[in-house]
């Protein structure tokens, strides 16, 4: 027989036992057939180790192991130091094949462990000394695959072994000094399929006398993943390639310091790992389908100095008792608990680092897996960004309207109450085009849905989410920087409220006219261009006085003030802003017995425009009849009673053809029917009518030629009764004529011809019921604001009146009491010879129309028969004493002199007079009279003392028979003195 001995090299520290003594004699009894085995180079061995680390396995493994093995393994380390054995692997037959571990290099020694069978990996012996034997036995019979096993070292004063998923260790004595000459290692072991993660903070040793070292495994000869020496103020991070890793720490002399502290992680090679980048996006494996069994997963997230992290986890499902996510407020497990997540949850879990790194860590079982989770972070500037939870806000870049900095990245989470959602406009808007944005995301996160991404210049750009959620991010490079961004966001219901940014619009209650049945809680946002004002008008507001309310706050320098409030009723509520954006907040509980509110808007600009409400108006463009400004931009709005239309006659168009223009439209908004378009010089008057009860007039112009604009008036009609006449002459009459009128109507007839002509009115027939307060009354002019004509009650017949310009209109009511037949009238225009120019109806400065030039008359000798003429011919049945008007203007002629009438005369140019043009008088000489005829003298400005002019001097009235119906005759009339 052949004898040799072979031995298998399991560590790069190997001493052959040589055959003599006793170890020798137990070889020499070895079966003879294990000597030399066919087909391999395996036979007994005894082996010695003296490095600090080292492995060695079974003959043959990973196959079987040959019967009548008897292997030797003798471990010897520096003195101070103790040897941990790990089994990585083991099975052997159960009976009879063993793995003995003796406490010393003899089977003497106390004996630490005896493996057969199957064992689970891990440390089987600990020694007490720097010595180890082990023996590996097999017998004749049934072999198997035997085992595969490391051994470390350990300093009894520093070091360790760890084989936790995560931990953390220090130099001795941290944080105070490490001792000299020491030599510490610390052996992490992890589960196989894990890398390992380790990170080192405060680290401060003396250069060239005391140094850590990293091996990628368990032993000095493994590759050196770093070095650390000196004073490190940075964390220091190193990865290993397998689950095992060795730190090795030696001081030699010099300055003792504090030394360091070390974190470290298992990192599964199938999920997990390290994120530096601004926002990101992490995920359990798989996701979104189910994660695998048996996982640990570490994310470690850090971010530039000076910011924090927010994560938000928004979905999330796993097995509730055993699998979990844990958020750390630091990279390692010993941090503070941000979340701890199981199971399922109900919106986002939002977590925020007080520092610049976070550690999330995910771990399964072996039970039932489902999808796991989804998680957004950002690295957020705590100084720029913010959490805002309000129902409005406002928003804006780090020194807004000044230069933002460089390096710049904001967070803005807004958060609005469920049911809402968000709607932000960003009003302003500059950053340089290539590198700095605003991006607003439709979410908390920025793997939500992308709303806006704005580069560049921009203004009054809006967007709406889809939740209660909405976050916005503005980042800037290391260039060019500019004024960044303002915006507003106000929270909407999603069932009621809304934003509203034209010029004009309409919105209501939910369910408006029929009763609420629902609780409510909505927000109106009206926003119009920079300059103008809002004019709100609540037409309508019915609300139960315990539960419900209407609030209009008046937004102003970004914060809100209450205009109104209101919990009760009202109608035609008018209001006006103060900048260019108003909120209109309307609450309710469940009630459904009062029907909310209706509301109109419109921009206001401060120069021009305006909400009209009375029966007949005029309006003009800016400055009429002088030159409108370029850029003009001006909204008209008129609401009529419900039940009404409204005619707008248009008189004296003239703008610039090509730009400047004039829109009526049939209702509140510039997208409802185009009544009417003018523009350029249009010589007749122009006519239309709504449908509807409301109308709005757009007028507005370019940076071009002006020119005087336009006047308009309107009336608001009943279907039956009113109306614009503009012939030379026609007819009227009140409604259902000659049966009754109805009770309770307003009934406007307004007549216009053109400049040159005076209007005469006949009523030829009147009879108004003397038990209600039902009235005709005329106005010298196209509004109720002009000089009252007459006010007729009772029974007239054949009674005439006469304007004294171009202009007449008659105003209908009737009460809600008695009727009659009403009136019946006819007008004709003739061209004026004499007129009134002054602001009270019946008196003013006397013209007269001669040469088609209107000129005044002198004074000289005008006594009160010359004045009677002058009434007569303007209609007037009365007259009064004439007096000294002296404000003509220097343009006009003075047409008459030395006027002298005898008082039957039906025209002053029937009476004496100087030639036409020829006088001895200044335009302080002009002569006024009062053709009214009735004055009241008393201290009072609605009481006196009536009085009458006749024949030259005024005299009393007696009271016999004089009652309600004379009274309101007299009234008509009457001047104060």
């Amino acid at each position: 027989m052949l004898n040799f001995l072979v031995v298998t090299l399991c560590s790069s520290a190997v001493i052959c036992a040589p055959r003599n003594g006793s170890e020798q004699s137990q070889l020499d009894n070895l079966d003879a057939s294990f000597a030399l085995l066919p087909g391999t180079d395996e036979i007994e061995c005894d082996v010695y180790y003296t490095e600090m680390t080292g492995s060695f396995n079974s003959p043959r493994y990973p196959s079987q192991y040959p019967n009548k093995a008897d292997c030797h393994h003798y471990i010897t380390v520096a003195a101070g130091y103790t040897i941990n054995l790990i089994v990585k692997d083991f099975q052997s037959e159960s009976c009879c094949d063993y793995l003995k571990v003796y406490d010393g290099t003899t089977i003497n020694q106390e004996l630490l462990v005896d493996l057969r069978g199957h064992v689970s990996a891990g440390t089987v012996g600990m020694s007490t000394t720097n010595k180890m034997m082990i023996h590996f036995h097999s017998d004749g019979t049934v072999t198997d695959y035997g085992f595969d096993a490391q051994y470390i070292t350990l300093s009894q004063s520093c070091g360790g072994y760890h084989t936790e998923m995560a931990g953390s260790f220090n130099s001795p004595n941290f944080p105070g000094t490490y001792p000299i000459n020491s030599n510490c290692y610390y052996y992490i072991t992890v589960t196989p399929g894990f890398v390992i993660r380790i990170i080192f903070k405060n680290f401060q040793t003396d250069s060239g006398f005391a140094f850590v070292k990293v091996y990628n495994g368990i032993s000095k000869n493994t590759e050196s993943l770093i070095e650390l020496e000196g004073s490190i103020l940075d964390d220091r991070t190193a990865i290993s390639t397998s689950n095992t890793m060795l730190v090795y720490f030696h001081s030699d002399g010099g300055i003792s310091y504090s030394g360091f502290t070390a974190h470290y992680m298992a990192q599964s090679s199938e999920c997990g790992g390290y994120y530096t980048d601004v926002t990101g996006t992490l995920t359990s494996p798989n996701y979104p389908s189910n994660y695998p069994n048996y996982i640990d997963c570490y994310y470690y997230i850090t971010v530039s100095t000076g910011y924090i992290i927010q994560l938000t986890v928004d979905d999330f499902c796993t097995e509730a008792c055993c699998d979990f996510l844990m958020v750390y407020d630091g990279d390692d497990i010993n941090s503070d608990v941000l979340l701890d997540i199981r199971g399922s949850i109900s919106g986002d879990g939002i977590a925020r680092s007080t520092g610049n790194k976070m550690l999330l860590y995910f771990h399964t079982d072996s039970g039932t897996s489902y999808y796991g989770y989804r998680a957004y972070y950002s690295a957020i500037n705590p100084v720029y960004s913010g959490h805002y939870n309000n129902l409005t806000g406002v928003l804006h870049s780090p020194n807004f309207p000044n230069d933002y900095p460089n390096r710049a990245d904001s967070f803005y989470y807004i958060t609005v109450d469920s049911g809402y959602v968000v709607h932000l406009q960003v009003t302003d808007f500059e950053a340089e085009f290539c590198c700095d944005y605003l991006k607003v995301y439709d979410g908390h996160t920025n793997g939500q849905p992308l709303l806006l991404d704005l580069k560049g210049s921009h203004s009054n750009v809006e967007t709406v989410s889809t939740q209660n959620v909405m976050l916005l991010h503005f980042h800037s490079d290391t260039s060019i920087t500019d004024s960044g961004f303002q915006a507003y966001y106000f929270s909407m219901s999603t069932s009621c409220g809304g934003f509203f940014a034209d010029m004009t619009s309409t919105f209501t209650s939910p369910s408006y006219p029929s009763n609420w049945n629902y609780y409510a809680d909505c927000n109106y946002y009206i926003t119009v261009p920079t300059g103008y004002l809002i004019q709100l008008i609540l037409t309508d507001f019915q609300l139960q006085s315990w539960s419900d309310s209407i609030e209009v706050y008046d937004w102003h320098s970004n914060s809100r003030y209450t205009l109104f409030e209101s919990q009760q009723y009202g109608s035609n509520k008018i209001l006006t802003s103060t900048e260019n954006k108003l909120i209109v907040h309307f609450s309710t509980v469940y009630s459904g017995t009062f029907s909310g509110f209706e509301a109109y808007y419109f921009a206001l600009s401060p120069d021009c425009g305006g909400y009209y409400t009375n029966m007949t108006e005029s309006f003009t463009s800016q400055n009429h009849p002088d030159d409108y400004p370029n850029n003009a931009d001006c909204y008209y709005l008129i609401n009529a009673p419900p039940d009404h239309v409204i005619q707008l006659i248009v008189e004296d168009f003239k703008t610039e053809s090509c730009c400047d223009s004039l829109q009526v439209y049939d209702g509140y908004s510039v997208n409802q029917q185009t009544l009417l378009q003018l523009r350029g010089t249009v010589p007749e008057d122009s006519s239309v009518k709504s449908m509807g009860q409301l109308m709005l007039v757009h007028f507005q112009s370019d940076v071009g030629v002006t020119d005087s604009g336009f006047r308009a008036h309107y009336i608001a009609l009943t279907t039956d009764c009113g109306g614009h006449f503009s012939d030379l002459m026609g007819s009227f009459s009140s409604s259902n004529y000659p049966y009754d009128y109805p009770n309770n109507v307003d009934c406007y007839f307004y007549i216009t011809v053109p400049t040159e002509y005076a209007i005469t009115i006949i009523l030829k027939e009147v009879h108004l019921s003397a038990t209600s307060y039902d009235y005709l009354t005329v106005f010298d002019g196209d509004t109720e604001n002009h000089p009252m004509i007459k006010q007729l009650f009772g029974d007239y017949i054949n009674y005439r009146l006469r304007s004294t310009g171009n202009q007449m209109l008659l105003h209908f009511h009737t009460d809600s009491s008695g009727t009659n037949i009403g009136f019946d009238a006819s007008y004709t225009a003739e061209i004026c010879e004499v007129r009134l120019v002054g602001s009270e109806s019946g008196k003013g400065r006397l013209e007269i129309y001669h040469d088609e030039i209107w000129g005044t008359v002198c004074n000289d000798n005008f006594e009160a028969q010359d004045a009677q003429v002058a009434c007569m011919a303007l209609g007037f049945s009365s007259y009064g004493p004439p007096y000294t008007a002296g404000d003509g203007p220097d343009s006009n002629p003075i047409w008459l002199d030395d006027v002298a009438c005898d008082g039957d005369e039906l025209s002053l140019t029937d009476c004496m007079h100087t030639e036409w043009g020829q006088h001895n008088c200044v335009h302080g000489e002009d002569v006024g009279i009062d053709c009214r005829g009735v004055r009241l003298v008393g201290p009072d400005v609605d009481r006196g003392r009536l009085e009458i002019y006749h024949d030259g001097q005024w005299g009393t009235i007696c009271n016999n028979d004089f009652g309600p119906n004379e009274a309101k005759v007299a009234c008509s009339f009457t001047v104060m003195t």
